[in-house]
């Protein structure tokens, strides 16, 4: 699949994402990759952060980095995400 044809399929995806079922170990998963992240640490670079799954458990971890940065191909996915 080309670059164009994700993007696209991730842009009209966007303002239903967060609806879409996923695992039922997901948020435990997510949990333990942002605790594996350096206490505070100063910044996170989160490639492919579509509506920002992420931000909610490093906001729960004792030390949430200092900034995040959020990368996506989808514009909708990050308009989502704001």
């Amino acid at each position: 699949m080309t670059l164009n044809r994700k993007r696209d399929y991730f842009n009209e995806l966007a303002p239903r994402w967060d609806q879409i079922p996923s695992p039922p170990d997901t948020p435990e998963r997510l949990s333990r990759l942002a605790a594996r992240c350096p206490a505070g640490g100063k910044r996170v670079l989160d490639v492919g952060c579509g509506t920002g799954i992420l931000l909610a458990h490093f906001a729960r971890s004792g030390t949430p980095p200092e900034q995040i940065v959020e990368l996506d191909v989808a514009e909708a996915m990050l308009l989502e995400n704001r």
